[in-house]
């Protein structure tokens, strides 16, 4: 099973995503909603994308790493000088967005709505 991580905020990422990057490691990165008081995140696309994403890499081999990055609550992360919005690695504009470290592929918006898209981009692994 795949290697879960779960961080919060943007020095976190930044620490996760160059560690498991100088490990050599395929990783992918979710970017989503922080979670409020009832542990579900704030966003609903994100709170809908949840289960769909789970279900496909709950499948995939445990040599693959998935971050779940939690990008801040909605009036920092709304704010058009966010940090996540702003990083040149990963140029999330919107989330839920999932990527692949280092690769070409990429989910967000409607993508994230359908389990065969979701499951097309971790075809390669």
């Amino acid at each position: 099973m795949v290697i879960k991580h779960s961080v919060e905020g943007y020095d976190e990422y930044l620490r996760i995503t160059k560690e498991l990057d100088d490990k050599k490691v395929v990783f992918y990165v979710l970017f989503t909603g922080s979670l409020d008081a009832s542990g579900k995140s704030w966003c609903k696309d994100c709170v809908a994308a949840e289960p769909l994403i789970d279900e496909v890499i709950n499948k995939l081999p445990d040599s693959i790493h998935f971050v779940v990055v939690h990008v801040g609550q909605p009036e920092y992360w709304k704010d058009q000088n966010c940090p996540f919005r702003k990083d040149k690695k990963a140029h999330v504009s919107s989330i839920p967005t999932v990527i692949r470290w280092g690769g070409p592929q990429r989910l967000e918006g409607a993508d994230l709505e359908n389990p065969d898209v979701i499951s097309m981009a971790f075809e390669d692994d």
